[in-house]
């Protein structure tokens, strides 16, 4: 029998305790759960629209954007905005 491990969230609301992602998104606001759904879109078709096998026209939109100047256009909640730079750096300390 296996269980899984309870995580805690510290978010713009407080703290909150979380096993599932599904415990994850009821913890969150509403817009901030939409915000979030509407940039992980965002973020697949920028990853789509480029290829590592040649040097494209594609490539130079993002080369020329931070991280976070994309997230700021990208996102209108700022919870959703601090959730997306963690991530991100958290993915960068790996």
């Amino acid at each position: 029998r296996s269980s899984l491990a309870v995580s805690v969230f510290h978010g713009f609301n407080g703290r909150f305790t979380y096993t599932t992602p599904h415990d994850l998104q009821m913890g969150l606001s509403d817009d901030t759960w939409q915000d979030l759904v509407k940039v992980g879109h965002a973020m697949s078709a920028a990853s789509n629209s480029i290829t590592c096998e040649v040097a494209d026209k594609a490539w130079e939109s993002f080369d020329v954007i931070t991280f976070e100047g994309w997230i700021r256009s990208e996102t209108s909640v700022e919870e959703s905005r601090v959730i997306m730079r963690n991530m991100c750096r958290g993915i960068i300390a790996q």
